[in-house]
C-alpha cells in the first residue's frame, strides 16, 4: 500500500510539471485545444488518484479547478489575463495540497476559501444583456403562410442530443484489497461524472468451512449517464489496473432526437356525426284504394 501511495505522489509531481508548462504556454499566447487539454488532464488525473486514496480535500479542490478548465475547453469562458492568473494560483495551491496529503496533513480552509470563491465566480458570471436602441428596432411582419403543411415530416421538432450512457462492470481481485485500495472511492469518482446507478452483485457465498479469504465475491454494475467520454472513465481505474476485471460498454440511447409534433385533441364524435349527412325526400302518405263496385241484383 505504501509503495502504491508513494508512486501516486511521484506521478503527481510529474503531472504538476505538465500543468505548469501548459499554463506557461497559455500565458505565452498558445490557444490551441491540445494545450488546454494538457492542463485539464493533469488536474483530472490528480483528482482521480486522490479519490482512490480517499484524499477528500485534494479531490474537492481539483474538482473545482477542472470544472473551470472544462468550461474553457468548451469555449464558454475565455482565458484572459485574470483567469490565467487564477489558474497559476490554483496550480500553486494544488502543489501545496499534494504535498500536504503526502505528509498526512491538510491546508486550512482560510487558504482554500478565497481561491474556491474565485473559481466559482469564473463559471457563474453571465454576460449582461445588451441594450437595444428603440430607434434601431424595426418590427417585422408575421407571415402565416406556412409552406409544406401537407408534409408532416417538416413539422418534426428536433430535440437536444441524448447524453451518452455506459454500462460498467467492475470486479475487484483479491490483490486490490491487500494493496489498500478502496472500491468506494472509485465509485464516488464515477458518481461525480454524472447520473450513476450502482448495483452490487454478490456471488455465490460458500459454506464457512469452504470459504477462501482470497476469493472476491463482490462485483459492481454501474449504469453511468455522462458526457465525459470513455477515456476519462477509464482513468478512474488507472491506479487499480491489473487488480480488477473491468469492462466499459456504451449503452444504446433510450430516447430519440426527433420528437413527433403535438396535435390538438379531437372531440369524440356525437351520435349525429356517426353517419355522413344526406338529403332525405319527404314521405307522402299513401292514397286509399277505391271502393269495390256493388253487385247488381235481379
Amino acid at each position: 500500500m505504501q509503495e502504491i501511495r508513494a508512486a501516486f505522489f511521484v506521478e503527481c509531481e510529474e503531472l504538476l510539471e505538465s500543468l505548469q508548462d501548459g499554463l506557461q504556454a497559455m500565458q505565452d499566447g498558445a490557444t490551441d485545444t491540445e494545450t488546454v487539454n494538457i492542463v485539464f488532464r493533469a488536474v483530472h488525473s490528480i483528482k482521480g488518484g486522490a479519490g482512490a486514496f480517499g484524499l477528500d480535500q485534494l479531490v474537492m479542490f481539483a474538482h473545482s479547478f477542472e470544472t473551470v478548465m472544462d468550461e474553457l475547453r468548451a469555449g464558454r469562458i475565455t482565458a484572459d489575463d485574470n483567469l490565467l492568473a487564477l489558474f497559476f494560483q490554483c496550480g500553486d495551491l494544488l502543489l501545496d495540497l499534494v504535498r500536504a496529503a503526502r505528509d498526512d496533513t491538510e491546508l486550512s480552509e482560510d487558504q482554500l476559501a478565497p481561491v474556491l470563491k474565485q473559481l466559482g465566480e469564473a463559471v457563474d458570471l453571465e454576460p449582461e444583456d445588451e441594450e437595444v436602441d428603440p430607434a434601431e428596432f424595426t418590427p417585422m411582419a408575421l407571415s402565416l403562410d406556412l409552406p409544406g403543411l401537407d408534409d408532416m415530416a417538416d413539422l418534426a421538432e428536433v430535440g437536444p442530443p441524448a447524453t451518452p450512457r455506459y454500462h460498467i462492470r467492475f470486479s475487484p481481485q483479491h490483490d486490490l484489497y491487500t494493496s489498500g485500495n478502496e472500491p468506494l472511492f472509485l465509485l464516488r469518482a464515477l458518481r461525480d461524472f454524472g447520473q450513476a446507478q450502482i448495483t452490487c452483485v454478490v456471488g455465490d457465498v460458500p459454506l464457512i468451512d469452504k470459504y477462501d479469504q482470497a476469493q472476491n465475491l463482490l462485483t459492481w454494475n454501474i449504469e453511468l449517464e455522462s458526457d465525459v467520454g470513455e477515456d476519462m472513465i477509464r482513468e478512474v481505474f488507472d491506479f487499480v489496473d491489473g487488480l480488477c476485471k473491468l469492462s466499459i460498454e456504451p449503452m444504446p440511447q433510450t430516447g430519440t432526437d426527433v420528437l413527433a409534433p403535438t396535435l390538438p385533441d379531437l372531440d369524440p364524435p356525437s351520435a349525429e356525426d356517426a353517419l355522413p349527412p344526406h338529403d332525405t325526400a319527404p314521405v307522402e302518405p299513401a292514397e286509399p284504394d277505391p271502393p269495390a263496385p256493388e253487385a247488381e241484383t235481379t
